[in-house]
């Protein structure tokens, strides 16, 4: 799997000062590679556009796509959309080190860099912290039919046993 990820790599060494274009398809098992049981799968496209000046390089990422990942509310898979445009900074130095979530310190011999732990994190941290089945056009929700009638079986608490505490409480709103 670890040659997989040897296709997410820019050698930057011999290239002229200014802008150059990169674009990547990510497949499924690119998110396979990744100790990451949370995301099983996904496509995404890529567009890296690398400025290059004498002791900087500045990576514009441009993600879009997909990744599968479970559903909070009935625990079924769905590809959930995922966008997100990031920059990196890369500097060059004695010893690899991240300064930053967005600044990179590599070693000063270095001829090429591996984005791909950069598209995985981008794409990860912009799935948004709920992740639930969208509803279709009719305005219903795409999660498991049998596991949403459970969820609603179990949470229907009966609530006539009340506490005087908190029915003083109530009564003040």
């Amino acid at each position: 799997m670890k040659a997989l990820l040897n296709d997410y790599e820019i050698p930057f060494h011999g290239l002229k000062e200014g802008i150059h274009e990169y674009d990547f398809d990510v497949s499924p098992e690119f998110f396979q590679s990744f100790d990451n049981t949370d995301y099983t799968g996904g496509r995404l496209k890529v567009k890296v556009l690398l400025h290059k000046e004498p002791q900087l390089l500045i990576l514009n990422f441009s993600i879009s796509g997909y990744v599968r990942v479970i559903c909070d509310l009935c625990l079924e898979e769905f590809d959930c959309p995922v966008t997100s445009n990031e920059v990196i900074y890369i500097k060059f130095g004695a010893d690899y080190e991240e300064l930053d979530n967005n600044i990179v310190i590599i070693p000063q011999d270095e001829i090429r860099i591996n984005i791909a732990q950069f598209i995985f994190e981008f794409a990860i941290l912009n799935l948004p912290v709920r992740k639930v089945h969208p509803l279709n056009k009719d305005g219903i929700s795409l999660c498991n039919p049998e596991m949403l009638k459970k969820i609603a079986e179990y949470s229907n608490h009966n609530y006539e046993h009340s506490d005087p505490r908190w029915d003083i409480l109530r009564n003040l709103l």
